[in-house]
């Protein structure tokens, strides 16, 4: 199945005779810078085949069009098919934003996915487990990134028409007005990539938001294997496709080493406390490891453990083995602390 279509775009001769984009394409799509090229959004993804072999053959006949302020040659169409996406979001403030905004961001992403579909973004907000995630992250106090993974490739063509509404608009967020400057793709993957990766007897994982977890009525914020692989595990086999769900584990590994404290993220009113920072796995000989790996990068699509809707959760596998993470990364102001 195909969950998008870009275009890419190569700058021609500004005199040369273009047909504006919008004008060129066969339907109307939302229409997003995306890479060297724009991302082609519709509301439905069931619609991408119909206009894959359209463009295609528009493509071959050659001509420029006309996008944004400059004039290109169409050299491409890619296929969107990988169903794990990864995407950032840029915003722009016109005066700082508050911390407390991680439900606020939430909803934002809502209002996107309901912009396209207000069946569906009900659904989203009901639904549990969720398929999709989000951290948000300020860089200085106005600059907004929103990064959002997805579980579901059928998301991204909703979410991107309902962002590409709001392209260009000012748009009031915590009653900060603010304005979309930006959009780039992180990360894609697909199941079968996932089951490919043989992991080891160590696994070190970064925890960058907050992080905790449901254990026995109350809340943990210590990340324990069985928490974080256990959950991770139950939330693969909900949205993996049969073929591709993995076996029961009884976890027998155990934390050799960690780097942890506890910080509170603030959420309209309510004080969440979750685990930051890093935690070495070992694992005893076998297939274990390999799962574990499996499910540590399913987890920086997914996220971990509670509310990862509201940017909860933030993970990523550490290469450094657990000694501290990629110090080369710039430094954020977290929406938490």
């Amino acid at each position: 199945m195909l969950y998008g279509l870009s275009l890419t775009l190569t700058p021609a001769p500004a005199a040369e005779p273009a047909i504006p984009l919008a004008d060129w394409l066969p339907m109307p799509f939302g229409l997003i810078p995306w890479g060297e090229g724009v991302f082609l959004a519709l509301r439905q993804p069931e619609d991408y085949g119909a206009a894959a072999g359209a463009i295609a053959a528009q493509i071959l006949a050659g001509g420029t069009v006309a996008w944004g302020e400059g004039v290109y040659r169409v050299r491409g169409l890619e296929r969107e098919a990988k169903p794990l996406q990864m995407i950032r979001v840029e915003l722009q403030g016109e005066r700082p934003f508050p911390k407390e905004i991680g439900r606020a961001c939430q909803a934002l992403v809502l209002d996107w996915f309901k912009r396209a579909d207000p069946a569906l973004a009900q659904r989203l907000h009901d639904q549990s487990p969720c398929p999709w995630r989000l951290y948000p992250r300020l860089e200085g106090d106005r600059r907004l990134y929103l990064e959002i993974g997805l579980l579901q490739g059928e998301l991204l063509a909703p979410l991107l028409w309902g962002l590409g509404q709001q392209w260009g608009e000012r748009l009031m967020l915590t009653k900060v007005a603010c304005q979309v400057v930006g959009v780039e793709r992180l990360r894609r993957c697909s199941w079968e990539e996932l089951m490919d990766l043989a992991g080891g007897e160590s696994l070190g994982l970064r925890f960058i938001s907050p992080t905790s977890f449901k254990q026995e009525g109350g809340i943990q914020p210590f990340p324990l294997p069985e928490l974080v692989f256990g959950g991770l595990l139950r939330r693969w086999n909900h949205w993996s496709p049969l073929e591709w769900h993995l076996p029961p584990v009884v976890w027998g590994g155990r934390v050799a080493a960690y780097e942890l404290k506890t910080v509170p993220l603030f959420l309209h009113g309510l004080t969440e406390i979750g685990a930051v920072g890093w935690v070495r796995y070992e694992f005893p000989a076998g297939e274990m490891g390999a799962i574990a790996l499996r499910l540590a990068r399913f987890g920086e699509f997914a996220g971990v453990g509670r509310k990862t809707g509201w940017g909860m959760g933030h993970v990523c596998v550490d290469v450094s083995g657990g000694k501290g993470g990629d110090r080369s990364r710039p430094k954020v102001l977290r929406l938490y602390g």
